[in-house]
């Protein structure tokens, strides 16, 4: 599915230490079981074209299903704001 902006992987976890929803010294382990490696706790980030946090959507039990509306406002609202959020 092509989607009309730009979508990335946290892979070094940068984003969700800078929103507080990493730390390796409170691993997701200690809260589910059946995770056994170090993993970032579930979320989704919208970010601003100047890379600020404009939403985040934090899962820290993965029992909460996201909120496709709230999520796409946050998209569009992002994409017409430059200087809103927390700088990554």
């Amino acid at each position: 599915m092509q989607l009309p902006f730009a979508s990335i992987w946290d892979q070094q976890f940068q984003i969700a230490r800078k929103a507080g929803n990493y730390s390796p010294s409170d691993p997701i382990w200690d809260r589910l079981s059946g995770v056994n490696e170090d993993v970032p706790t579930p979320a989704v980030y919208v970010l601003t074209p100047s890379l600020k946090i404009a939403y985040s959507s934090v899962d820290l039990y993965m029992e909460q299903s996201l909120n496709k509306r709230d999520v796409l406002s946050a998209v569009y609202d992002a994409s017409h704001q430059d200087s809103h959020g927390i700088a990554i």
